[in-house]
């Protein structure tokens, strides 16, 4: 039965392509030791990031990536528009710009006749999906590593909406990418809410610092206090310390710093063995256990 529907459907070789494409990226991300590129997530609130991307970024996604699929001229440009935006703001990536006039030539010369629809189809559905998943890449930057493969992650799911957009119109395409951002989002919600409680002590050359995850949603005020010998957080995120810091010392930046864990509370705990807190030290144990990562050289010593 389910063969039977399948077989009567077109571009089967996208839907085949995308879920290769989505299994390899998830297979990749199971098992690969590298750390993945943190996300600035421009200091939104989990609350705020689920709903952009569950309910706002499909539907800005699906009309501007796959929106010539619809039978809607308006759509159709509306999503050109859309793609030479994007085009636009990929200007310093090459391959996303070279890919993005690509993309608009090939619509172009649809919209115009000049390229016949059997032609035109295939290669716009490899263009945009290809360009989905590099937009999506982190920080922009092509290589042999964990992000550039799980943007196979991206251009899975970007081939399977295309399918989906051929054969049973955009806006079930658009319903299909808010359910995978919700069961992805959900997932993360259970990590934030649910940890394991374990606590990890770590001593360093001036300092000791120990900190475990706390529940996402604990009904504990947050607070952070910082004296001479002491860095103290509870229920609090990362990045709240760093933007602390940043207000108390404005040699201290928050943006030399990507978080590895955005959204996650910590209760932790610095304690410096001297009369004094070596900020370098602890900024070297928060990256030793990986919970940041240094975004750029700090343009003064961080003392």
């Amino acid at each position: 039965m389910i063969k039977q529907i399948f077989s009567q459907r077109n571009f089967n070789w996208a839907l085949k392509t995308g879920i290769i494409s989505l299994a390899l990226g998830i297979v990749i991300l199971i098992t690969s030791s590298e750390n993945i590129t943190p996300e600035n997530f421009g200091g939104f609130s989990f609350e705020l990031f689920f709903f952009i991307a569950v309910l706002f970024a499909p539907i800005l996604e699906e009309v501007t990536f796959r929106g010539q699929h619809s039978t809607n001229n308006t759509i159709k440009i509306v999503s050109l528009i859309a793609i030479i935006l994007v085009t636009i703001s990929q200007y310093s990536q090459w391959l996303n710009f070279t890919l993005g006039i690509a993309l608009i030539m090939v619509i172009l010369l649809a919209r115009t006749g000049r390229l016949s629809q059997p032609k035109y189809l295939p290669t716009y559905i490899i263009l945009n999906s290809v360009l989905f998943a590099l937009v999506h890449l982190s920080e922009g930057e092509f290589g042999l590593n964990t992000d550039t493969f799980l943007t196979f992650i991206q251009l899975g799911s970007g081939l399977i909406c295309n399918w989906i957009c051929l054969n049973f119109k955009l806006r079930n395409a658009i319903y299909f990418h808010m359910s995978w951002n919700f069961v992805l989002l959900s997932t993360l919600f259970i990590g934030l809410q649910f940890p394991t409680n374990e606590k990890t002590v770590k001593e360093t050359k001036h300092g000791i610092l120990s900190y475990e995850q706390v529940p996402y949603y604990d009904g504990i005020p947050s607070k952070t206090n910082i004296n001479s010998e002491q860095i103290t957080l509870e229920g609090q995120d990362i990045e709240g310390l760093l933007k602390y810091l940043e207000i108390a010392d404005k040699r201290k930046s928050a943006d030399n710093f990507l978080i590895n864990a955005p959204f996650f509370r910590f209760n932790l705990k610095y304690t410096s063995k001297y009369d004094t807190i070596f900020y370098q030290d602890f900024f070297e144990a928060l990256q030793s256990e990986e919970l940041i990562t240094l975004a750029k050289k700090p343009k003064n010593n961080l003392k």
